[in-house]
């Protein structure tokens, strides 16, 4: 992989992943149910992403290679032949989704034609994995959806102004570049009623809720909240945001972990050295990177973030 600035968001199996060089790498950290080995992290400090979905995980390494450990009913962990090239990785519900530095898309799961894995062709610069669809922003910030279809989560909304998005169970959440936020899909939770302003430069997606991060460090948080899930800590100190599937993590400026609504499946790894989270369905991963470079990532993921707006 080239020397480059990544800073990717995504869904509710995805992870907020900032470094400054292509000589970063940690180890990962998982807590959780892992009834099906989905926390069975592999060894190695050469992880630079992570992404949990409902019974898997993934992994990318340094060297652009996936990994991927846990439930593997139909090929969704399966790393794809001879290919070293890969930036970004999402997990979804059933299937997977990896990008590759020139922006194709791989899909890892069930192929069947028109499925969540049978991905468009093209560049992108986000992408997102639902439970049984998909989602993408393209290079010219228009947006691509696919697979299931049942609530209108493939509607896609007109326009290319997009710079990211985060696919929910079964609707979507998009971010403008005035930093703006949309949403379409099942909104039978409130899920899709985005709140107002232009201040926010992260989202994510769980199953009937969603987070943003403003410019500010601060959350704001909407749609189902059985579990506590909205109820997000005050401060504007955040770095990073993930919504799990009926739960919420953030990770502060300090480099610790905060975590909020359904929380019987494992405690959050106490320290301040985490830069990178990832929530799941029962489970969490987190990535922890040399001490050396702790301060350096931490500090500069604010700056980071606020430039991707601009």
């Amino acid at each position: 992989m080239k020397k480059q600035i990544i800073i990717s968001w995504a869904t509710a199996a995805t992870v907020l992943f900032v470094t400054t060089s292509s000589t970063f790498a940690g180890e990962i950290v998982a807590w959780g149910s892992n009834t099906y080995g989905q926390c069975n992290t592999p060894a190695g400090d050469d992880f630079i992403a992570v992404s949990a979905g409902e019974k898997h995980s993934l992994a990318l390494r340094r060297d652009g290679s996936i990994i991927g450990w846990g439930y593997d009913d139909n090929g969704r962990t399966v790393q794809p032949a001879g290919a070293n090239n890969f930036i970004e990785i999402v997990a979804g519900h059933h299937h997977s989704i990896a990008m590759r530095a020139d922006g194709s898309l791989e899909g890892l799961g069930s192929r069947e034609p028109g499925s969540r894995t049978d991905v468009p062709e093209g560049s992108f610069i986000a992408i997102g994995a639902g439970y049984y669809h998909s989602v993408g922003v393209r290079a010219d910030g228009s947006l691509a959806a696919w697979g299931n279809n049942d609530e209108g989560q493939c509607n896609v909304l007109s326009g290319n102004d997009f710079i990211d998005v985060a696919a929910g169970k079964y609707h979507n959440v998009a971010l403008r570049s005035d930093g703006t936020l949309a949403a379409w899909g099942a909104n039978d939770n409130g899920q899709c009623n985005v709140p107002s302003g232009n201040n926010f430069v992260a989202i994510t997606a769980g199953r009937y809720h969603n987070v943003g991060l403003t410019t500010g460090g601060s959350l704001e948080a909407w749609g189902l909240n059985d579990y506590g899930q909205l109820n997000c800590p005050s401060g504007n100190d955040f770095v990073a945001v993930e919504a799990g599937y009926n739960f919420t993590l953030a990770l502060k400026s300090d480099g610790t972990i905060l975590g909020w609504g359904r929380h019987e499946y494992g405690s959050i790894p106490a320290g301040n050295e985490f830069v990178a989270i990832s929530g799941g369905y029962e489970h969490c991963l987190a990535l922890t990177p040399e001490p050396t470079t702790l301060s350096m990532l931490v500090l500069g993921s604010v700056a980071l973030i606020r430039r991707r707006k601009n």
